[in-house]
């Protein structure tokens, strides 16, 4: 008897190890097209590639909330902005998705930015502003 309870138990921590490896593999899994689709967010904005020197020819969109406050990407407005709109509205709905299911690890330190108030340009590269602060020209 104790030896058929000895096999039963080893099983049952087979299964769960597993289970949560499965569950592991399938965090990663989901990270990576978070990540994937968040490059291709930054390739589609032009933010690498424009130079900035009218913040009027840039915008910025939420994609969701990160530690320190909301997290946005900035894109030119020279850009198809319908396309990329819908792709950051994809990326911010499966982001929510993946909070919600594995939760989001900020560390013990961070410090909160809040929502921007503005757009600059600063060394040919636009910038979220926040608290109406300006960029000295």
């Amino acid at each position: 008897m104790k030896k058929l309870s000895f096999i039963l138990l080893v099983i049952s921590f087979t299964f769960i190890s597993c289970s949560n490896n499965d569950s592991e593999s399938q965090k990663i899994e989901d990270s990576d097209r978070l990540t994937k689709m968040y490059k291709e967010l930054i390739t589609l904005s032009q933010y690498e590639i424009q130079t900035c020197t009218n913040p009027n020819e840039w915008a910025y969109v939420a994609i969701g909330e990160g530690c320190g406050g909301e997290l946005d990407v900035i894109y030119s407005k020279k850009i198809n902005t319908v396309e990329f709109l819908n792709k950051a509205a994809e990326y911010k709905k499966l982001r929510d998705i993946h909070i919600a299911k594995w939760g989001l690890n900020c560390g013990e330190y961070f410090y909160y930015w809040g929502k921007p108030t503005g757009l600059d340009c600063y060394l040919e590269k636009p910038i979220l502003l926040y608290n109406n602060n300006t960029i000295p020209k």
